[in-house]
């Protein structure tokens, strides 16, 4: 079987750690592939793919606009020369396999694939959150389409699937959960700079992923714990920024209005790290007291929880659909409902109350999860693959 990866777009999440960790596992299996994609990342690095998948840079080459200046606009402008190069690529394959985001097949009636396509759908937060704006409306339109041109969707969750299906008449699909280990696999040993020895770590909180939720809830539980409670570290992508109160994007605004309303201090109650390299990965969740996710929808376990789980830290989060599906709230965590900062600042108390119980809850999250590995995952998507190609 040999396979066309057809990835636009990429970032350094969970798109890119899927298609890293992935395409060695399925090449084990007799799978031919080689990717049609960016070869760099939302911040201009280079894409590192694995060893041995042949990569070919799509058309229009260059570098990709940042998200700040206007990335989205750019892929959905340049969606059909996508589409286009696709088309001369895939005569030599037997099946096109599309990691979205959702202009990756631009307007249905302009990819006339011969080949079979299969899709993965992560999420639609655009639909559950109205994110973006214009975004949300071209977003709708572009799922109405895969699900016309699809002729198979995967989706990385029971809830996301029914989502799709009810709302977007998705026919033939497949749910396939990640693992774990799609995180990174370094042992890198790197100290992040600037960060303080205990901490609460939430990683990558911008955009949908309840930044002011997550700064309400530290301010509350810190008013009953006191100097008890350790800084919140915010890091990943963005996070930088927000330590420069002159920036006039909204997000930076935002979070400098909520940080003057609750009344919390810049580097003695929050820390902004900014972008955290490959390296410090492992020790900057190996040393925090706990993770804490806010985020209002996702498809499956976000790459935050799925760190934590990896490296066994005490996790709080919102109570999802899609993470119902795998944890449980007072076994592998402590959950939260959607919004609720109170809620959250009290998983908070109890978490550094009672440090023992939430080690507890983290060993076990770690335990039953690690038991689908990268292989278990290899094969269910091959599998998916021969029931398209052979129905």
């Amino acid at each position: 079987m040999k396979v066309l990866v057809f990835l636009a777009t990429v970032g350094r999440g969970g798109v890119t750690r899927v298609i890293e960790t992935l395409l060695p596992a399925v090449k084990t299996l007799g799978v031919e592939m080689e990717i049609l994609g960016q070869s760099f990342n939302e911040i201009g690095d280079v894409v590192k793919y694995p060893e041995g998948v042949p990569f070919t840079q799509i058309r229009p080459i260059g570098k990709l606009p940042s998200h700040k200046d206007g990335q989205f606009d750019y892929l959905i402008a340049h969606s059909q020369e996508f589409v286009d190069h696709a088309l001369e690529m895939e005569k030599d394959f037997d099946l096109v396999w599309c990691i979205t985001p959702f202009w990756s097949l631009g307007n249905a009636e302009d990819a006339p694939f011969t080949k079979p396509v299969v899709i993965n759908i992560p999420d639609f937060a655009f639909d559950h959150i109205n994110m973006g704006d214009k975004l949300t409306s071209f977003f709708r339109l572009a799922s109405t389409e895969l699900a016309l041109r699809a002729d198979h969707t995967i989706f990385s969750s029971h809830f996301q699937r029914d989502w799709g299906v009810n709302h977007y008449g998705f026919k033939s699909t497949s749910v396939i959960p990640y693992s774990i280990f799609f995180s990174p696999k370094t042992n890198g040993d790197k100290i992040h700079p600037y960060i303080p020895e205990q901490y609460l770590l939430a990683m990558h909180p911008m955009g949908h992923k309840g930044l002011d939720v997550m700064l309400n809830a530290y301010r509350y539980a810190k008013s009953k714990l006191g100097d008890r409670i350790p800084p919140l570290v915010l890091a990943g992508l963005g996070t930088g920024e927000l330590n420069n109160p002159y920036n006039d994007s909204f997000e930076v605004r935002k979070f400098w209005s909520h940080i003057t309303k609750t009344g919390l201090r810049i580097n003695r109650d929050v820390f902004c790290a900014g972008y955290v390299e490959e390296e410090a990965i492992p020790n900057l969740y190996k040393n925090a007291n706990a993770v804490l996710t806010a985020t209002k929808s996702e498809g499956d376990l976000s790459g935050t929880q799925h760190e934590a789980i990896l490296y066994k830290r005490p996790l709080i989060y919102s109570d999802l659909p899609v993470f119902r599906e795998r944890i449980a709230h007072g076994v592998h965590g402590l959950a939260f409902p959607v919004g609720d900062y109170e809620a959250m600042g009290e998983c908070i108390i109890e978490t550094i109350l009672d440090p023992l119980s939430a080690q507890d809850r983290s060993d076990c999250a770690y335990e039953q999860l690690s038991s689908r590995t990268v292989e278990h995952v290899a094969q269910d998507f091959v599998q998916c693959f021969e029931r398209v190609l052979c129905p």
